[in-house]
């Protein structure tokens, strides 16, 4: 993905040559309106997905292997694209780009990291560069090493400003062995909204508004304001927003050839089980143990042809198109 003012065509240059190394399929678009930055917008995201739905329609590509990346404006999207639907990328490579830290509209991902726990990430950045995206940028890889999240890689370049090397980076290793698992025995997940609410196996269906906001503010004393030094300020949204952000972690194994899933939750008060053809029970009609919190319950899950299609439209992936869906309510 471009920067302000590029073109599809700049990032087909750029990366011809890794492409043609590591024999990838290189895919671009020339965003809308692209002159303007990134503004965190739907319509946005949803314009480069269907990019990608394109690709997939026209060429022979491993959906286990797809990879994101963008060079400024297209670094701050690929973080933003890559926060909300992490289960669609073997890795992320944004380069002179980072997530965001703000009260504006729902555009704050710097609240939404444990979603790329385990999904490789690959950043080049200039540190002569703007002071608010180095902040952003250190206190997400700070983040990611104390979660001990793995292939999480931040390559700086003290004399570069809004720039960097593309050939001091490991390309080689990081397209090399990298493949996403389309249905992992375990996941962390963060949401804000219903819109973003899916990873993998899981979908929440009901936030609690009283816990969980989209747009946070902080309730604080001008005095107490002023006298905080700007680290603390941002140490302190950033805390209140994670404390404002719904929390999944689950995960689930098979008992004579039966899943059973395991969810501890904050912020959400139901949710859905997506099972495709990997989880299925032996007996489609079985019921299946589903421990959450501290309650449990077998379900039943809904032969939906309906849900799969449409899954099956937006995403071209029958390995994950749900085939039985549990309901809890």
């Amino acid at each position: 993905m471009h920067g302000s003012g590029g073109k599809a065509q700049n990032q087909i240059q750029q990366w011809s040559g890794w492409a043609d190394r590591n024999q990838l399929i290189l895919v671009a678009s020339t965003g809308k309106n692209a002159g303007e930055g990134y503004g965190f917008s739907e319509r946005e995201r949803q314009a480069e997905l269907s990019t990608l739905r394109i690709a997939l329609l026209h060429f022979p590509i491993d959906l286990n292997r797809v990879f994101l990346g963008g060079t400024s404006r297209g670094g701050h999207l690929s973080w933003d694209l890559a926060l909300r639907y992490p289960d669609r990328w073997a890795g992320v490579a944004p380069m002179i780009g980072g997530p965001r830290l703000t009260t504006r509209g729902g555009q704050n991902n710097l609240r939404l990291l444990d979603n790329l726990w385990g999904i490789p990430i690959l950043d080049l950045q200039g540190l002569r560069d703007d002071p608010g995206l180095l902040w952003n940028l250190r206190y997400a890889f700070d983040y990611f090493h104390k979660k001990k999240a793995p292939n999480k890689q931040f390559l700086t370049f003290p004399l570069l400003g809004h720039s960097y090397d593309m050939s001091k980076a490991p390309w080689d290793s990081f397209f090399s062995k990298r493949r996403l698992s389309p249905c992992p025995e375990h996941l962390l997940f963060r949401c804000a909204r219903l819109a973003h609410s899916r990873s993998f196996w899981f979908q929440a269906t009901k936030l609690d508004e009283k816990k969980i906001q989209d747009s946070v503010g902080i309730a604080i004393s001008p005095n107490k304001w002023k006298r905080m030094s700007l680290e603390a300020k941002r140490r302190l949204f950033a805390k209140k927003a994670l404390e404002r952000t719904a929390q999944v972690e689950a995960e689930w194994k098979k008992v004579h050839g039966n899943p059973q899933f395991t969810l501890k939750t904050k912020g959400i008060k139901n949710f859905e089980l997506l099972l495709p053809r990997t989880l299925l029970p032996p007996d489609p009609g079985h019921r299946i143990l589903v421990r959450w919190n501290h309650s449990r319950k077998r379900l039943r899950g809904d032969l939906n042809a309906e849900r799969f299609l449409l899954d099956w439209l937006h995403r071209l992936d029958l390995e994950t198109a749900p085939l039985l869906i549990l309901k809890w309510r």
